[in-house]
């Protein structure tokens, strides 16, 4: 079943640009509400786990919060008792498909803030002061991570819609992975070509259409792939393992024949297939012994340099050679592909529980520093693309918004782990970067 074929799901999302996209791509949609009874986040739930619902956006404010935990507001234990004994079922069925969350950022920062009701809503559509405790707060964020949901957090509404339309059109066009390759990166190219071999993996063993698409800055290269039939979004992950399986198992021919000839490869194809692949893969290498050797050589002159300039006079050259060599010793690898964005997933950062240390940070040092963060927590590589985004000021707007976005969201649930001070830089830095 494609996409236009299911319906999305809306949870107070009906923002005019998203309704609108929606509606322009011919996809239906279901609008619901959460200020409703408790039954019907149960029939909510329904939507979302009957075979039919294609994604999944919500909304939530503070109200929305405070019946998830029953709590906040005087009487919201008995007020809110259902709606609390409900959120779990609903919250799990949310995390179970591609979705998006939104909230808003002073929530997340644990802050008071100003609303955006519009005009009409309040009396003569002023604005007015709003307010979570501390307690709910803590409780709602446990509920979210013991569920699997991960919100994003927004500042303005326009950014929020802007969020959703985006999210709509990556899920719609069946965008499978994007990946930010950084121009002169250690192993760019080879990394760009192990894309390649997994894009013909894909096509001939899963018998999938994949197109490569994709743009270049002066910055670096993004690499875009878009299946041109239905693929469940959380296989792709699963499958690019899989095919680091097969990449594996290329020095040893009986054991890839075989593991083709279980997809249902016939002989001929399958030693076929396997000889292209092999190429492939010494090309890779033999490139990356290169820009290995290239690179040790360039590294090893420069220590020479320094040492030559350091040790005793009376120390023989030979030896301080011998020294740095064995300093620069070291072994042919092929790299992992790093920095993948799997859209429609969420970076699960709730499992690994240390500090992160980013203290001193220096003026210059924020995209580095960012990085090792991330890094720490995401293995899916979808925040590793996204600090690229927004350091590469030729990133299409849209994108540096939802790398924004994403990078605010991380250090807002990772803030119980982040020293203070360098929360507060990176934190800066990624509003900077936006023109926020």
């Amino acid at each position: 079943m494609s996409l236009d074929e299911k319906y999305v799901v809306l949870i107070d999302a009906d923002s005019a640009a998203l309704t609108s996209r929606l509606r322009a791509r011919r996809q239906k949609y279901v609008l619901k509400r959460l200020s409703s009874r408790a039954d019907n986040w149960n029939v909510m739930a329904s939507l979302i786990e009957a075979d039919g619902a294609s994604l999944v956006i919500a909304r939530l404010n503070r109200h929305n919060l405070e019946q998830m935990t029953a709590s906040g507001t005087p009487h919201a234990d008995e007020l809110y008792k259902e709606h609390a004994l409900s959120a779990p079922r609903l919250l799990r069925a949310i995390s179970s498909i591609p979705h998006l969350v939104l909230l808003h950022e002073d929530i997340g920062l644990g802050r008071d803030w100003k609303s955006e009701a519009p005009a009409g809503w309040l009396y003569e559509g002023e604005e007015y002061d709003e307010t979570l405790s501390e307690a709910t707060r803590a409780s709602a964020f446990e509920l979210f991570d013991r569920c699997g949901v991960q919100p994003t957090f927004y500042r303005r509404n326009a950014e929020a819609d802007e969020l959703a339309v985006l999210f709509v059109d990556d899920i719609s066009s069946n965008l499978l992975l994007r990946i930010y390759i950084p121009s002169g990166a250690v192993f760019g190219n080879e990394a760009a070509g192990i894309l390649d071999m997994f894009r013909d993996w894909l096509v001939t063993t899963q018998r999938v259409g994949v197109r490569r698409a994709g743009y270049r800055t002066t910055r670096g290269e993004v690499v875009e792939f878009y299946a041109d039939s239905s693929i469940a979004h959380d296989d792709i992950v699963p499958r690019f393992e899989q095919f680091q399986r097969f990449v594996d198992l290329l020095s040893d021919a009986d054991a890839a024949l075989e593991s083709l000839m279980a997809l249902g490869f016939g002989p001929d194809a399958a030693s076929e297939f396997i000889a292209r692949n092999v190429r492939a893969l010494r090309r890779l290498r033999t490139d990356l012994r290169h820009d290995y050797e290239r690179r040790l050589l360039a590294l090893r002159q420069a220590a020479e340099a320094e040492v030559v300039e350091e040790v005793d006079t009376n120390v023989p050259f030979p030896t301080v050679e011998s020294a740095v060599l064995r300093l620069f010793g070291g072994s042919e690898v092929l790299p992992r592909i790093a920095g993948i964005e799997i859209p429609g997933t969420v970076v699960s950062d709730t499992t690994r529980r240390e500090r992160i240390q980013i203290e001193g940070v220096q003026e210059g040092q924020e995209p580095r520093a960012l990085m090792a963060a991330v890094e720490a927590f995401d293995t899916t590589g979808r925040l590793a693309t996204m600090v690229h985004d927004i350091e590469d000021l030729e990133t299409p707007r849209d994108r540096r918004s939802a790398a924004t976005a994403a990078l605010k969201s991380f250090l807002i649930r990772s803030r119980d782990r982040i020293e203070s001070e360098g929360f507060k830089v990176l934190f800066r830095w990624i509003e900077y970067q936006a023109g926020l």
